[in-house]
């Protein structure tokens, strides 16, 4: 049964960008709603997995401790963070399982999102066997506040001073801080290093999810409207993004691992071809 105080959560909002102009053309070309509907299909089969269940003092079975909510192309994921499960681990699977989503959508289908990670309070039924799917609350507000700007997942400063405070190992690769203060969801050096694309072998993990990426990038500044600024301004934002993780990562197995970290990545090259070529990248 929901409970009728608040209860603190990690909460993440997403939204498709440029999906306003999408159904606007989908009123002239019904040809779209078919795509529309299988890449909301997906986002929403996507955005519903990965929950956790924890089990808790006088509980006789583990109880669902997460829940996603869909509206057209909204989704939120919230994850209660006031259990006995390590906050570090409730981010950290949080941030994988986004990042998984993420590459998945610009790489298999050419789709963008961006959103926000908060952390406040919510009312929401996490027992998805339950009818009650209603989400409210100050941290999804704070979310929604947060969702703007180029097709990055902001992480809200509350969220990093939490892990930052407790002490516990932190995902770096899965974070990083962009130009204007803000971090955010390092989706793709994420994806590269962990394979988040399921390939194979590490050296082809790291290539073939950079040219997934670089390839999709493309398709989009090959149909980039002329004109169109606040477009431009995002696009710029995603090759610098593309190219800087290039050299992120060959710098990182570039150089010669530590003889005495069996983890280490060996070394390989990373062509310098998988970067992107535009007239964005100097801007």
């Amino acid at each position: 049964m929901r409970d009728t105080e608040y209860r603190e959560a990690l909460l993440t909002y997403i939204d498709i960008l440029g999906f306003r102009k999408l159904i606007e053309q989908s009123a002239t070309n019904p040809s779209i709603v078919p795509t529309i509907l299988n890449v909301l299909r997906d986002l929403k089969k996507q955005s519903r997995e990965g929950g956790r269940v924890v089990r808790e003092e006088g509980e006789e079975r583990p109880v669902s401790i997460f829940r996603g909510f869909n509206f057209s192309d909204l989704t939120v994921r919230a994850t209660f963070a006031d259990t006995s499960t390590k906050f570090s681990d409730v981010l950290k699977w949080e941030f994988l399982y986004v990042s998984g989503i993420q590459i998945g959508l610009i790489c298999q289908q050419d789709v963008l999102i961006r959103g926000a990670v908060a952390l406040g309070k919510i009312s929401m039924e996490a027992d998805t066997n339950v009818a009650d799917d209603i989400l409210f609350g100050p941290a999804l507000v704070r979310a929604y506040e947060l969702d703007s700007g180029p097709p990055r997942i902001v992480i809200d400063s509350p969220v990093i001073d939490r892990a930052s405070k407790s002490g516990e190992a932190f995902w770096p690769e899965y974070v990083r801080e962009d130009s204007d203060g803000q971090f955010f969801i390092d989706y793709l050096f994420g994806a590269a290093v962990d394979g988040l694309l399921a390939d194979t072998s590490q050296t082809s993990t790291v290539t073939n999810t950079l040219k997934m990426h670089k390839e999709s990038v493309e398709r989009k500044l090959d149909k980039l409207p002329e004109k169109d600024a606040r477009i431009l301004e995002k696009l710029r934002w995603l090759v610098f993004y593309h190219n800087s993780t290039v050299q992120r990562l060959k710098k990182q197995y570039g150089r010669e691992p530590d003889a005495f970290d069996i983890f280490a990545p060996q070394p390989f090259e990373i062509p310098d071809s998988l970067m992107i070529d535009s007239a964005l990248s100097d801007a």
